[in-house]
């Protein structure tokens, strides 16, 4: 008779928290896209138990991270320009702001390359 697997009931500590929110921003959205519907499938409930906290937790964190990048992803389908959707990447993403501080423009204009599609000034499709 198969059993039921045991989980860990451990919560993350804020500091946890902190950390696993720092290195999934990070990430492109593509990325923490496909780690949220991995993590939205182990939280589904199978029988009467609930998933951990742990999971939850994790759940919760991607899910915030993916409503950061929602602005960036809206100026590509908006059709804002190139530098229109980095500018808005320099507003809504700390790690944008602080690399652009310590001299290092360059960032904001690759995570807009990789992260919205745009290209040059152009959204995809358009150039």
């Amino acid at each position: 008779m198969a059993r039921r697997p045991e989980f860990s009931a451990n919560a993350l500590t804020r500091e946890q928290l902190k950390e696993l929110k720092r290195s999934l921003s990070l990430l492109s959205p593509h990325t923490v896209r496909g780690k949220y519907e991995e993590t939205l499938l182990k939280c589904r409930l199978r029988g009467e138990s609930p998933p951990p906290p742990r999971l939850m937790q994790e759940l919760v964190t991607l899910w915030r991270v993916l409503w950061r990048f929602a602005p960036i992803a809206e100026a590509a389908q908006r059709g804002w320009s190139f530098e229109e959707t980095e500018q808005k990447l320099l507003e809504v993403r700390e790690k944008a702001r602080e690399r652009a501080k310590c001299g290092d423009e360059g960032y904001a204009r690759g995570c807009c390359e990789c992260r919205c599609g745009c290209r040059g000034g152009a959204p995809v499709g358009q150039g």
